[in-house]
């Protein structure tokens, strides 16, 4: 498969599960907290070059002109399906929540790959 974009997932700095017993990273869920932490949409955010995700405590949230190219990249439905994904703490094993995030960005031609341990 041929995938419009590519990019990584660094499980030591990735933000799950609201504040569930499952849930990676620190801090609130959202682009990119004010600890570093970032939800898989904060990753896709800034390997398209979207500029402005620093300390969003505001979940996400982008300037018109940043959604518009975030959204030709990955429609509002996928985006909606993904933050749920994200961020449902009744996921249990990260393994699932890793293998849904892979097929939805898959089904909208974004190959996504996971690195790194996490921290918790």
């Amino acid at each position: 498969m041929k995938y419009k974009h590519t990019f990584e997932i660094d499980r030591s700095l990735w933000r799950t599960g609201e504040s569930g017993s499952c849930s990676t990273g620190e801090g609130s869920t959202c682009l990119k907290n004010k600890r570093g932490f970032k939800c898989c949409l904060g990753f896709l955010a800034e390997s398209l070059g979207i500029k402005g995700i620093k300390n969003k405590e505001q979940p996400y949230h982008l300037s018109a002109k940043s959604e518009h190219k975030f959204y030709e990249t990955l429609p509002k439905d996928a985006s909606d399906a993904a933050i749920d994904i994200n961020d449902n703490p009744l996921i249990l094993e990260r393994k699932s929540r890793e293998e849904s995030l892979t097929k939805l960005f898959e089904q909208n031609g974004i190959k996504v790959k996971f690195t790194g341990r996490y921290t918790k």
